[in-house]
């Protein structure tokens, strides 16, 4: 995909298999397959099932912030297990390019529905005053857009000086984070509201 040594090497036929062999769509919701070492969560849109249809933040979670948070945890799994390994193999490191990429990509898709909507998130707000969030949308077009050359990719992975850093990386981490803890709190005060508005109902019937 780019010159990182993260992203470099490899087909995109493996990228691409090793994509969808790990995502599935059930009506039920996102379901990571083959990760039971990870930990298990309830299914996104089985939570958010009587909400998303009319709270936008609510479905912004579960059409765009999980999907992103799945490649993410992928991308760490990946990169966990090349760490343990003596020497990278052809397929781990196509993994990890794979997840890597589509997760950086979707995390700016998560970012422009958190704009769109004008959501208010101090912690989010802080980062995305970044000069970063440019060069992460430059890595989203090229991803998502077929690019003759890698620059829009590999200059996430470098300074001003053109030297190659992981301040970016680090910074989309924070941010994906941020979101995180977020989306924990949305969606517990937004269960309590809808439990608390049942039960008002149900009490003057």
């Amino acid at each position: 995909m780019c010159g990182h040594p993260r992203l470099r090497g490899g087909t995109s036929g493996d990228s691409l298999r090793c994509c969808t062999e790990r995502l599935s769509f059930r009506r039920s919701g996102y379901l990571v397959q083959g990760a039971e070492s990870m930990p298990r969560r309830e299914s996104p849109l089985q939570k958010y099932s009587q909400y998303s249809r009319h709270d936008l933040t609510a479905r912004l979670f579960v059409h765009y912030y999980y999907p992103a948070d799945f490649l993410y945890r992928d991308y760490n799994r990946v990169k966990r297990a090349l760490a343990a390994q003596k020497n990278r193999t052809p397929w781990r490191a196509s993994q990890e390019r794979c997840y890597l990429g589509l997760w950086l990509a979707a995390l700016f898709t998560v970012i422009e529905g958190y704009k769109v909507l004008k959501i208010k998130s101090e912690p989010i707000d802080s980062l995305l005053r970044s000069k970063y969030l440019d060069s992460l949308r430059h890595f989203r077009h090229g991803t998502f857009h077929y690019q003759k050359h890698p620059r829009k990719h590999t200059q996430f992975f470098m300074d001003e000086e053109g030297m190659p850093s992981d301040d970016r990386l680090e910074w989309a981490e924070q941010l994906h984070l941020a979101f995180a803890n977020f989306e924990s709190e949305y969606r517990i005060e937004l269960t309590v509201q809808n439990t608390l508005a049942a039960w008002r109902a149900k009490r003057a019937d």
